[in-house]
Parts: C-alpha cells; sequence; structure tokens
C-alpha cells in the first residue's frame, strides 16, 4: 500500500534533524570560506583578480566535496603556476575552470608528490 510510506514517521527525532541540518550547514559554510581562500590565493600567485563568485567557488567547493584538501588544491595552484607563468601558450590556463575542474584537478592533484616523499 502506497499511503503507508507517506505517513510513516522517520526514525529520528526534529531535534536530530535540525542537528544535522545545522551541520550540514556549517560545513558547507565552512567550504565557501576555504574555497574563498583558495581563490584569493590563485589571484596572489598569478596576479589576476578572478572574483568571488559561484561559477568560481562552486567548482573549488566542489573538490572540497571529493575529498580534496586545502593543502592539495594550494598545491595544484603553486605546481601550475610555476609549471605555467611565463608560458605565452599555457599562461591563460591559470584559472579556475581549468585548475578546478573535475576532471583536470584531479590528473594536476596526481602529478603532486605526496607529504613525506
Amino acid at each position: 500500500f502506497l499511503g503507508r510510506d507517506i505517513v510513516r514517521q522517520p526514525g529520528y527525532s526534529n531535534e536530530t534533524a535540525k542537528n544535522v541540518d545545522d551541520e550540514v550547514t556549517r560545513i558547507v559554510a565552512e567550504c565557501h570560506v576555504k574555497a574563498r581562500e583558495i581563490l584569493t590565493f590563485l589571484n596572489t600567485k598569478t596576479g589576476r583578480r578572478y572574483q568571488p563568485v559561484s561559477a568560481n567557488l562552486d567548482m573549488i567547493v566542489s573538490r572540497m566535496k571529493e575529498g580534496a584538501t586545502v593543502v592539495q588544491l594550494r598545491q595544484v595552484v603553486v605546481r601550475k603556476t610555476r609549471d605555467w607563468q611565463g608560458d605565452e601558450k599555457m599562461a591563460p590556463y591559470l584559472r579556475p575552470a581549468t585548475l578546478f575542474s573535475r576532471k583536470l584537478f584531479w590528473q594536476y592533484a596526481g602529478e603532486l608528490v605526496p607529504e613525506g616523499g
């Protein structure tokens, strides 16, 4: 009977649901703060002025949701800036859309030397 699924009570209290919602909201807000810091770091390293708008921040937040650390994000910026800065062909790719895209970020992160290695 389909109706029973509609009226079934969750196995947790409203207080628990609110606590979970509050924690998720806090984590997402924290990711956005960190994403702004990463974008500022990129701007500082490259001398650019990428704005903290969703088109730039959402890619960084998405990489963090996938498990990227702030250290990895910064290391990719440092590595690619070192590799591409001054290269007329590659320097234009020192941008959020390239560095933090799902496919490319993880390739760049794979180039990093592991900590302690």
